[in-house]
């Protein structure tokens, strides 16, 4: 039969080291799992991190039966920008005439892009050509930008 000590020697995963190395041996491991293993930011999960769902949901925010469009400005546009108006107390004003004269015609551009090969792309920067819709519908711009900030995709102009 075996003493007090040599169960416990048999029961300790490793006899020859004292508990205090034992634990700073699985602290070391479990700090180098967690340095290796690659961390997944906010941004990464949203599915504003994705360009074509990004454009889905302005579509979708936009063909709302009550679209808001102070909370669209706040969402897709530029943070810079929106500081400025939100500073220069112009979001209200911008939202308004944003709805009265803007919404729509984004819209026609976001459904027109929303299946289109982008015309030039960085890892920050995706163009869309809009020049044959800028000609038929007589907008001003013949390409649409959105920018991605923090991982996440808005629009420049």
């Amino acid at each position: 039969m075996l003493d007090a000590e040599a169960r416990l020697s048999i029961l300790s995963p490793m006899p020859h080291c004292s508990r205090p190395a034992v634990l700073l041996s699985l602290i070391l491991f479990m700090l180098s799992c967690i340095c290796i293993c690659p961390r997944a930011n906010a941004a990464d999960a949203s599915p504003r991190a994705q360009l074509p769902s990004t454009i889905s949901a302005m579509i979708a925010d936009l063909k709302a039966s009550k679209p808001d469009y102070k909370k669209f400005i706040k969402s897709y546009c530029n943070p810079e920008d929106v500081k400025e108006l939100v500073e220069t107390k112009m979001l209200d004003e911008t939202a308004a005439g944003f709805g009265d004269k803007t919404a729509g015609t984004l819209l026609k551009v976001l459904q027109y892009v929303k299946d289109k090969k982008p015309a030039d792309t960085s890892d920050k920067t995706v163009n869309y050509d809009i020049k044959a819709l800028a000609d038929k519908d007589g907008l001003p711009e013949d390409v649409i930008t959105f920018l991605k900030i923090d991982g996440l995709w808005y629009l420049k102009n």
